[in-house]
C-alpha cells in the first residue's frame, strides 16, 4: 500500500538512484526534507540507497525497482508516476557506450537511447499533468557537458546529451506559465561507477565529488535555474564550445580520448 504524503511534504522522484550522482541527488532530497521514490534497475544497490536516506533524515522512502531501457517497465514506471503525482522528478537513469561507432554493438545504442531520450520523454509526460494542475512542480535532466559538442569514441551518447539539452531549454519556456521550472544539470567528470561500466578506462583523471555535485544541482532545481554545471571544468568546457568552431572541439575531444582513456579514434 502506498504511504499517504503528509501535508506540505514534496514528493521527489529519482531515477537512476541505485549509485553515482542519482545516488547523491536522493541523498541530497532526502536531507531537505523531501520524501522520496527511487528507482532503479539494481535491487541491491537501490535498497542501500535508501537505507542511506533513511539513516540520514526523516524522510520516507519507496524503492521501485525497473529496467527502464524496457518498454514494459517503463510504461508501468509512467503508471506509478500519474497516480502519485510527484512534485519534484530527477531524471538521472542513464547508460554509455564507448569505442568507434564503427566498432559499438547497435542494440547497445539502441538501449542507450531508450534510456535518455524515451524514459526522459515519458517519465516527464507521466508527471506534467498533475504539476500543472497543482500549479508548482521541478524537473531536472541530468545530462552532461558533451552535450555542448561533439564526441568522438561516444558518438551516439554525445548525441543522447545533446537531446536532453534542447528538449530541456525548450519544455521549460513552455510550462513556466504553469508554475514549473525545468533545470539541466551537465556534469563533467564525476567519480562514479557510470564510466567504469561504459567500458572508459581514464588514466590521470580528477572527477567531482558526486555530493558536491548534487548539491550544486539541487541548489540550482529549487531557485528555478535553467541550466547548471558540475564545476569549474565543466565551465571551461561550455565555454570554449561557445566561442570554438565545432571541428575543433570534436578535435580536442578526439585526442582527449586518444591520451587519457586509450582509444584509437582516426584522425579526420
Amino acid at each position: 500500500m502506498t504511504p499517504p504524503r503528509d501535508e506540505g511534504t514534496l514528493l521527489a522522484v529519482v531515477t537512476g538512484a541505485s549509485s553515482g550522482i542519482g545516488r547523491a541527488l536522493a541523498l541530497e532530497m532526502g536531507a531537505r526534507g523531501c520524501d522520496l521514490l527511487v528507482c532503479g534497475r539494481d535491487a541491491e544497490r537501490l535498497a542501500g540507497t535508501a537505507a542511506a536516506v533513511r539513516e540520514a533524515s526523516m524522510s520516507r522512502v519507496e524503492e521501485h525497482v525497473c529496467d527502464l531501457s524496457v518498454p514494459s517497465a517503463l510504461k508501468g514506471t509512467m503508471d506509478i508516476l500519474a497516480r502519485r503525482e510527484p512534485d519534484i522528478l530527477l531524471n538521472c537513469a542513464g547508460e554509455g557506450v564507448f569505442g568507434e561507432f564503427l566498432a559499438t554493438r547497435l542494440e547497445d545504442e539502441e538501449r542507450l537511447l531508450r534510456v535518455h531520450l524515451d524514459a526522459l520523454l515519458g517519465l516527464t509526460k507521466a508527471v506534467l499533468p498533475g504539476m500543472v494542475a497543482r500549479g508548482s512542480g521541478r524537473i531536472l535532466v541530468v545530462a552532461s557537458v558533451y552535450a555542448f559538442f561533439s564526441v568522438p569514441g561516444q558518438a551516439v551518447y554525445g548525441a543522447a546529451k545533446a537531446a536532453q539539452l534542447a528538449f530541456a531549454d525548450a519544455l521549460g519556456p513552455e510550462v513556466r506559465k504553469h508554475g514549473i521550472s525545468v533545470t539541466t544539470l551537465c556534469p563533467g567528470v564525476v567519480r562514479t561507477r557510470f564510466r567504469e561500466r561504459a567500458g572508459i578506462r581514464e588514466k590521470g583523471i580528477r572527477g567531482a565529488d558526486p555530493g558536491d555535485v548534487a548539491r550544486r544541482a539541487v541548489d540550482a532545481l529549487f531557485r528555478g535555474r535553467s541550466l547548471v554545471l558540475s564545476d569549474g571544468r565543466s565551465r571551461l568546457h561550455a565555454l570554449a564550445a561557445r566561442w570554438l568552431p565545432r571541428r575543433v572541439m570534436a578535435r580536442l575531444a578526439r585526442r582527449h580520448n586518444e591520451k587519457t582513456r586509450g582509444l584509437e579514434v582516426p584522425a579526420s
